[in-house]
């Protein structure tokens, strides 16, 4: 029998607390599907109070917890040196706290393996318009410093894949899609007669997602909302300016903030929602959408985004965030459906998950990507 494949994968916010992100979940579905053909081993920041610098089985994998700051680039180093590997992947491009001492330290021949570096998302057009005046420089001086050379980059799809030979045109860049199973239906639970529209936000709380946008919406439509928000605040002042739109808006818009949710109860969660918002800037694949499709949860998002042709598919829409018109028409029509035609919506938003998301197929694309990515 072969041996199995050793993969150490460079994934800062990977933890027991587990503050959701997409890249955790995507992992996680890539480590279950892959097992039987890679070994990975997740290099992590520790928890406040959490024992540092030792392997544990944690969450179906081995993980290893490091300290924040110099110290964290130090132990990297010895990571690296100690830990027999083929691969190494980063996850982030713009990640100083993990990503930017691997490359250095693969630059001055200190890594073995290879590497293979995963901007998930991060060089769409939205993505790079934050914080534009340190993305250029800081992508400037990894192109010609030299800590790019013989790297591989991975693109979860054709469009990820054009924008990164764009954005990085001396990298190989690898096709490897995110994995997602396909778990049965949850049950909805049905709306009350006469009860408000219940929307769920889920993602990360930073100004990507345009969580502001959607406070915003909801609440010029004049509809009654219950509209709950999951997800970690990443960025403490921009949650700050979003109470404030909670604050402002109109009382027929009912926001609260529920905090992250453990990715085994993702599905279920959004299942419990009539629709799905995220306005959010730009997204390689975004596992918060794929998710609610998944639940049976119609999803309101920007057309920017794989997931597109949704009104047609009765799954949902993606729709220009230029146009606050279009998202306001939506929600009025959606909120006045009846029962019935909610149903047909809830079974258009499955069946649309079913028909873009092939685990199989995607679980052997990203098998061939690692192993490119190897040499082999």
């Amino acid at each position: 029998m072969t041996s199995r494949a050793t993969i150490l994968v460079m994934l800062g916010s990977f933890k027991p607390s587990f503050r959701i992100s997409g890249a955790n979940s995507v992992f996680l579905q890539a480590a279950a599907a892959l097992a039987d053909r890679f070994r990975f081993r997740v290099v992590s920041e520790a928890d406040e109070g959490e024992t540092v610098g030792k392997w544990h089985e944690f969450e179906g994998c081995e993980r290893i917890a490091l300290t924040r700051g110099a110290l964290s680039a130090r132990g990297v180093g010895e990571v690296l040196r100690e830990t027999p590997s083929d691969l190494v992947q980063c996850n982030g491009f713009f990640d100083r706290g993990l990503t930017l001492p691997t490359l250095t330290l693969h630059a001055l021949g200190r890594v073995p393996s290879r590497v293979l570096l995963a901007p998930h998302g991060e060089f769409s057009p939205g993505a790079l318009a934050l914080k534009a005046r340190r993305k250029k420089p800081y992508t400037r001086f990894l192109r010609y410093s030299g800590l790019l050379r013989d790297v591989s980059i991975q693109a979860t799809s054709h469009e990820e894949a054009s924008q990164l030979r764009i954005a990085l045109p001396e990298q190989r860049v690898l096709l490897g899609p995110n994995v997602r199973a396909l778990e049965p239906l949850p049950v909805h639970p049905p709306p009350s007669p006469g009860a408000p529209l219940r929307v769920a936000f889920l993602s990360r709380i930073d100004r990507m997602k345009n969580l502001d946008v959607a406070i915003s919406l909801l609440g010029e439509t004049g509809l009654p909302i219950a509209f709950d928000i999951f997800g970690p605040v990443s960025d403490p002042a921009y949650w700050a300016e979003c109470r404030q739109a909670i604050d402002r808006a109109p009382a027929t818009l009912r926001s609260t903030y529920l905090g992250p949710v453990v990715p085994r109860e993702v599905l279920q969660r959004l299942a419990a929602y009539d629709l799905f918002i995220l306005p959010t800037r730009g997204e390689n694949f975004s596992y918060a959408i794929a998710e609610s499709l998944l639940a049976g949860t119609p999803v309101l998002i920007a057309d920017t985004t794989p997931w597109r042709g949704l009104e047609a598919a009765k799954a949902g829409a993606d729709l220009p965030l230029d146009d606050r018109e279009q998202w306001l028409r939506f929600l009025r029509t959606f909120a006045a459906l009846d029962p019935a035609q909610r149903l047909e919506w809830r079974y258009g938003a499955r069946r649309c998950a079913e028909q873009r998301l092939d685990p199989v197929a995607d679980a052997e694309r990203l098998a061939a990507c690692f192993e490119a990515a190897m040499g082999r």
